[in-house]
């Protein structure tokens, strides 16, 4: 049976993580071969979204664009989103029933918000199934991001909004066991569920001497320890502390040098430069996904810190696959999903109480004190953390849901 799968996508593919979570393993299960196409909502442009996607995907899948994305506040930009919203449906809906006539079951993948266009697309044809990929605690992050009592009014108005398209679905799959449990707690999910982490391309950052050499000679330097943090500077990332830990280490190791690889490097390197014992030995960049692969290679410590929050014990972060695979030791916080156990259980570097810059520094100081063990961490990990050895779980997940027959009254 030829699986053919429609990837519902809510936001636009600019984003860096909507790159290297699926555009990166839509083409993998296309190679293997999985009939993919994709519909993105709230994006770009319609010309810049495909030139992304072409990027990734070459000239098989068909792609559309239902809907750019809205900003604005105020009565008519909420009833502008609203007209849009249904412009979307009515945009997926025409895609769908073209594409349902050409197979027995079409797999709805809808990240993230995109459930809830799956769910509309669920329940109108009826030779679709719906896999709902859960990125995260969308709840959470609206009592995170807005506070007080508007924020509990909007989370519980995302929450009943969720329960209401995951009772659609016909497999569900999350980051993190944490994740897992959570969407069970909360909602009424009667179809079966898979955990599939944040995973990294192991064909672009597994450690190999020629990108540790060349990222190494990038940077220009030559055997100094080298700490890396790749990613964003949001309110959630604890940069600050991130930057203490490696204060802390810096004291101690003269040699040390610091890699911040973000695509914000104007407000890293503004709060780098308000710290004068570090401004000299750390290193702001921003590159390619080629390069960073490459940065990583050629660093030593990962770290990753975050504050305990409901937003984040149910997280799985990309950049930690990547850091593993690259060979890194990788330093977190005790509190983000899975991290922790994955660190302890496969001996993978250091974990810390939540964002404790000291804890952090002293266990990036006992990563570097053991030395390289690159190939070994990469061996324990790879099972779990490589996009490839994954690809089955997905293929799996997509059969599940096109057998799944709903029990009576669903």
């Amino acid at each position: 049976m030829t699986l053919r799968v429609v990837y519902l996508v809510d936001e636009t593919l600019e984003h860096p993580v909507l790159q290297s979570q699926t555009l990166a393993v839509m083409s993998r299960l296309a190679d293997a071969g999985v009939v993919m196409d994709l519909l993105i909502a709230n994006g770009a442009g319609a010309a810049r979204e495909e030139e992304i996607a072409r990027s990734y995907l070459g000239a098989g899948p068909r792609i559309r664009v239902v809907s750019r994305r809205h900003r604005g506040l105020g009565a008519l930009a909420k009833a502008q989103r609203a007209l849009r919203r249904a412009l979307a449906r009515r945009r997926a809906a025409g895609f769908i029933r073209e594409t349902a006539s050409a197979a027995e079951a079409v797999v709805l993948h809808a990240r993230g918000s995109a459930v809830h266009l799956g769910a509309y697309l669920r329940a109108r044809f009826g030779g679709t199934r719906l896999l709902a990929d859960v990125r995260g605690d969308a709840a959470a992050e609206a009592r995170f991001n807005i506070g007080g009592e508007t924020g509990e009014r909007r989370a519980e108005m995302v929450d009943r909004m969720e329960g209401r398209a995951l009772s659609r679905a016909d497999h569900v799959l999350c980051v993190s066991k944490a994740l897992l449990s959570e969407t069970r707690r909360r909602f009424a999910v009667s179809c079966p569920a898979t955990v599939i982490p944040c995973v990294a391309d192991e064909r672009r950052f597994l450690w190999s001497q020629d990108r540790h050499t060349e990222g190494r000679a990038s940077l220009g330097l030559a055997s100094e320890p080298l700490l890396v943090y790749a990613g964003s500077i949001g309110q959630w990332h604890r940069f600050d502390a991130t930057l203490d830990a490696f204060q802390a280490v810096a004291r101690r190791d003269l040699r040390a040098r610091f890699l911040v690889a973000t695509r914000e490097a104007e407000k890293a390197s503004a709060l780098v430069a308000g710290r004068a014992e570090l401004r000299d030995r750390t290193l702001v960049r921003r590159g390619t996904a080629d390069e960073v692969a490459r940065w990583l290679n050629a660093a030593d410590v990962g770290l990753l810190l975050r504050d305990p929050h409901p937003l984040n014990r149910v997280a799985c972060p990309t950049k930690f696959a990547e850091y593993v695979l690259s060979g890194l030791s990788v330093v977190t916080s005790d509190e983000i999903g899975d991290l922790g156990t994955w660190v302890r259980d496969l001996d993978l570097g250091g974990v810390v109480r939540g964002a404790d810059a000291q804890a952090a520094g002293g266990a990036c100081l006992g990563a570097m004190a053991r030395g390289a063990d690159r190939l070994g961490r990469i061996g324990r990990a790879a099972p779990l953390l490589s996009m490839g050895a994954r690809l089955r779980d997905w293929l799996e997940a997509y059969r599940s849901a096109v057998s799944r027959v709903a029990p009576e009254g669903e």
